[in-house]
């Protein structure tokens, strides 16, 4: 009787020799580098409630979940990350937990990818880490890692999600348009969509509305005579007080097709801006203020290069991107990705940033968070 072969599975690869000798070597030195560090070493299940990963990471994370219903009815799946486990054990453990809670963890996660769908990470957090020192460290410390474990030609491209969301505020966006925006702006300035081919996708999504709130004069008194006309008509599956706050809602945000492409329109004049160094951000800061956006997180972001220079990292090893977004959606300020350059071309390594409404979004208290992570898998060792 013959038996067919079996191979690994699309995606997974076996690491073994010499490379698997290095792989374990650099998780090594990692793990005493920020041990030396004050960073705590953290183990967390590689199974997790799918709803961890789902509530706050978005369409990037949840599109690619390897999950299932296990035999007693939960839905559970294999870590796509490890950001929101350390998040749930900080929470569960939060009465014997000191702040600033300083965190290091590795092993391998999970993603169903054109590529590989295994990966390992390795990452440090910092919870209750809210002043611009952690900001600093954190980037201080991912230099200095890489410089530990022989990694060359890197450098940190640095931005703040913070002022692509004060942006947005300033027009009347429905919540799902904004993040549909921040999604997809990189797309825009970079030129490999326009803004009118965004504004249609919009549309095709359904996410981009035509009403004409000028028929509605006075939106509480049309919901008032609504009410009592429709009062015994069945109204499909919708209630009437539905119905109602749907108009309302509509009513409240005029013409978001219009506001849509101003907000487009501020980005690109914005985030056009070719910057080359951080003394530069005061022409963008003035930018900004003509264009009556209320915003702190170009200072912020100016006061936090200043410091990591003034710290001993070289200005040729950060480049700055105001228009960086991440496509995990619970970022909410200061975020960032480490390159590295493998013969001509960057190749991102890693990244994080701020993600301060996550422990609440959990569950937890109100209580600031900030990390960053490497993906060990794309790293190539000099040394």
């Amino acid at each position: 009787m013959k038996f067919n072969q079996i191979n690994n599975l699309p995606g997974m690869q076996d690491n073994w020799g010499n490379c698997a000798t290095a792989a374990y070597q650099m998780q090594n030195d990692l793990n005493e580098f920020f041990n030396q560090n004050g960073y705590q070493l953290i183990d967390t299940p590689i199974l997790e409630e799918s709803e961890l990963f789902i509530r706050k990471s978005g369409a990037e994370i949840s599109t690619k979940l390897f999950s299932f219903i296990d035999q007693y009815g939960a839905k559970i799946c294999l870590r796509p990350e490890i950001t929101p486990s350390i998040i749930r054990h900080y929470i569960q453990n939060a009465e014997n937990i000191n702040l600033p809670f300083k965190i290091q963890y590795q092993g391998p996660i999970f993603r169903h990818d054109n590529t590989f769908r295994q990966n390992t990470q390795f990452g440090v957090e910092v919870i209750g880490g809210a002043q611009i020192e952690f900001e600093s460290e954190l980037i201080c410390l991912a230099v200095e890692s890489l410089n530990e474990i022989g990694v060359n030609d890197f450098y940190i491209k640095l931005g703040n999600i913070g002022l692509i969301k004060d942006i947005l505020s300033k027009f009347e966006l429905s919540n799902t348009l904004k993040l549909f925006a921040m999604n997809n702006i990189n797309d825009v300035l970079n030129n490999t969509i326009s803004i009118t081919g965004l504004v249609e996708k919009a549309q095709k999504l359904g996410l981009l509305d035509e009403l004409n709130s000028s028929n509605i004069k006075d939106p509480k008194l049309f919901l008032s005579k609504f009410s009592a006309v429709n009062e015994k008509n069945y109204l499909g599956r919708r209630t009437v007080e539905e119905i109602l706050n749907r108009i309302e809602l509509k009513s409240a945000i005029p013409n978001q097709k219009n506001n849509f492409i101003s907000a487009l329109n501020c980005f690109m004049e914005i985030f056009s801006y070719n910057i080359n160094n951080h003394n530069q951000l005061d022409s963008i800061q003035q930018l900004i203020d003509s264009s009556s956006v209320n915003t702190t997180s170009v200072n912020s972001t100016k006061k936090l290069i200043e410091k990591i220079f003034s710290n001993g990292v070289s200005e040729n090893s950060v480049k700055i991107d105001l228009g960086l977004t991440k496509g995990i959606s619970y970022y909410t300020g200061l975020v960032f990705d480490i390159y590295q350059t493998v013969g001509m071309k960057p190749l991102v390594i890693g990244g994080g940033g701020r993600y301060d409404s996550l422990v609440k979004a959990f569950g937890g208290k109100d209580v600031p968070a900030i990390g960053f992570a490497y993906n060990l898998d794309s790293i190539n060792l000099n040394k």
